[in-house]
């Protein structure tokens, strides 16, 4: 099951040499064709290249401008300080008492002798939603 496979490939044949060997008359008509093109008309070239990057210019200035929003401001939403207050506290207690009880059952799982696979999952899991309830409130109690 576990043999090593050995090859007689010669080590220069590699995808690009080969897909050069097929397609190089192709590539070779196209640049060819491309040369004679950029040879017979360097003017007009010169001058497409200038227009465009003029209209680049104009494009990134005027329509494709992005304008910066302050973060956390919207213009339509006005939130009060009162119901803000409201809703913070909402979020902590129910923060906290999905972390009292996210505690109780991972004593109970620790108390536990051996753990079965989704005992072992579930102990993951929650460990890492303890986790993310306790980062919010220590970024919180931090002063601004």
């Amino acid at each position: 099951m576990f043999r090593k496979i050995h090859s007689n490939r010669d080590p220069k044949d590699t995808l690009f040499s080969e897909l050069q060997k097929e397609f190089a008359v192709y590539l070779d008509r196209i640049a060819f064709s491309i040369t004679g093109f950029l040879n017979r008309n360097p003017n007009l070239v010169y001058t497409l290249m200038l227009l465009f990057l003029a209209a680049s210019m104009v494009l990134s200035f005027t329509i494709l401008r992005h304008r910066e929003q302050k973060p956390g401001v919207s213009a339509n939403v006005t939130v009060s300080p009162v119901s803000d207050g409201f809703g913070r506290i909402l979020e902590t207690g129910t923060a906290l008492k999905e972390s009292i009880q996210l505690k109780a059952q991972i004593e109970t799982l620790i108390a536990k002798d051996t753990l079965t696979k989704a005992d072992s999952l579930y102990l993951g899991k929650a460990i890492d939603r303890l986790h993310q309830l306790s980062i919010p409130h220590e970024k919180s109690t931090q002063p601004h």
